[in-house]
């Protein structure tokens, strides 16, 4: 079984660890730790190891940002796959995290309705209407209704960041929804 983890827990777990680094994009691509999991954490070059023996912390704000009171997209009826029509409201300027079990409906909340919902209906805004390429999306998955869009001008691509959201400055005033793996 091959996993790529930020979880303490699984981290702790494995048998073999391979970290790479030293940074991210291009201060990034090389091993940086590598063997059974207590040697490469063990190792003077492994930072994940430094987080994990207390050597370095990541600090958690005494106050969260909390979300304006009717600033959400809403997703209504959600019923792809296992998700049983529901309605989940995603606040829009803070870091929102959604999690559950494997298999729970995450990636296809996320993935699968949210994100292709608001691309299929930006791309159309910014056509002015309705256009041959609108149709070349993927299309949603099974939901009655997506509320609240108007407050995303953007939909930015999955990326890998050295900043993490919830130390983003901008945060507060985005208006961008940025699926992110740390």
């Amino acid at each position: 079984v091959l996993v790529v983890e930020h979880d303490e827990e699984v981290i702790r777990a494995a048998d073999h660890l391979i970290e790479l680094g030293p940074g991210a994009g291009q201060r990034g691509g090389q091993i940086v730790a590598q063997g059974p999991t207590a040697e490469a954490l063990s190792s003077e070059h492994s930072i994940t190891g430094k987080y994990l023996r207390g050597v370095y912390d990541i600090e958690i704000p005494a106050e969260r940002r909390q979300p304006r009171r009717l600033n959400f997209v809403e997703v209504r009826g959600a019923r792809q796959n296992n998700l049983a029509g529901i309605d989940v409201k995603f606040p829009v300027g803070v870091f929102c995290c959604v999690t559950g079990v494997s298999g729970s409906g995450k990636s296809t909340l996320v993935s699968q309705i949210l994100l292709r919902a608001l691309r299929r209906r930006l791309r159309r805004a910014h056509a002015g209407g309705t256009d041959g390429r609108s149709d070349s999306l993927e299309a949603p998955g099974l939901h009655d209704r997506l509320v609240g869009a108007h407050r995303i001008d953007r939909v930015v691509t999955p990326v890998f960041s050295s900043t993490p959201p919830w130390k983003s400055e901008s945060l507060a005033t985005s208006r961008t929804i940025s699926p992110t793996s740390f």
